[in-house]
This record gives C-alpha cells, structure tokens and sequence, in this order.
C-alpha cells in the first residue's frame, strides 16, 4: 500500500498543473509509471517509484481557452481509482 500512498503523492504536481495550465490542449497523453520493486526497502526512502507524463504526439498549443479539463479530469478519475483501491474514500 506503501506504494499507491507514494503514487497519490507523486500525481498531486501533475493535477496540480493540469488544473492551472493554460497553454496546450492534451489528446490521448499517459502517465508513465516505473516502480523499481525493493521490499527490503520503503518506497520512500529512495527513488523506487517514478511517474512522468509522456505522448504528447497530439498536444496543441491552445489560446485563451482556459483550463484542459479533459486531462485534469482524467488524473483526478486515476487518482479516485487509486485511493479507492487503497481502501480511502472518494
């Protein structure tokens, strides 16, 4: 579980800009996740688990539309999928 409490914390950042950027529209973009499984160690305590945002062949740059709510959308489903699998409420 250690795990998903490390993933939450780690796509926080990236709802975080996808609530507040303005500038390109995300079609079909995902969310690369690498965990480098070490049980003798916690997850946090060294750089086990890495998340980044990849596929941005259909990413345009948009003007004065306003927030990409389509993506922040889709992290905050993932994120609700994760801290439900986690046993949190939505």
């Amino acid at each position: 579980m250690d795990v998903i409490d490390s993933l939450l914390e780690q796509l926080v950042p990236f709802l975080q800009w996808s609530e507040n950027q303005r500038t390109l529209k995300l079609f079909a973009s995902s969310l690369l996740i690498v965990y480098e499984g070490d049980t003798s160690q916690p997850v946090g305590t060294r750089e086990l688990l890495k998340v980044k945002l990849v596929d941005f062949a259909h990413a345009y740059e948009k003007v004065d539309e306003g927030v990409d709510e389509n993506s922040a959308f889709g992290m905050r489903i993932f994120m609700s999928y994760l801290k439900r699998l986690r046993g949190h409420d939505m």
